[in-house]
């Protein structure tokens, strides 16, 4: 990520901690947490895998109630994403670090085996590792 973009995404890693650390208050609560950002256009979505599953229009209500009480400015419900476990298999969750509690770690420009990983800031990677990519 540019110098640009970095300072853009401590304000959104900030936030996205909140919102993290408010959804871990209710059944929502996140195995993993990141936001990703696009190579290719620069454009960021905060990657949100719930711990079990759940029904999408309860946890974008869920999540659309923590933004609003929190009062946050730069995160909208229209920026999260709903990530399934299957989904974080298939897009290389499953390998980064596991980073448990909320925290903040930059991930930019990975590959394992080359397969191309997200880039972005995981806030949150605690789900369990797959074997292979």
């Amino acid at each position: 990520m540019d110098q640009i973009a970095l300072v853009a995404s401590d304000v959104l890693a900030a936030e996205a901690k909140k919102l993290t650390a408010e959804l871990d208050k209710s059944a929502f609560g996140p195995a993993a947490v990141m936001w990703v950002v696009s190579p290719q256009t620069g454009n960021g979505r905060l990657w949100i895998v719930p711990r079990t599953a759940v029904d999408k229009r309860a946890f974008y209500l869920a999540v659309g109630t923590a933004i609003s009480q929190l009062r946050l400015q730069h995160i909208n419900v229209g920026m999260v994403e709903m990530i399934d476990s299957s989904r974080a298999h298939r897009t290389g969750l499953t390998v980064l670090p596991q980073v448990q509690g909320i925290s903040e770690v930059i991930a930019s420009e990975n590959y394992l085996n080359g397969a191309s990983l997200p880039q972005g800031i995981i806030i949150r990677m605690d789900i369990p590792h797959q074997a292979s990519v």
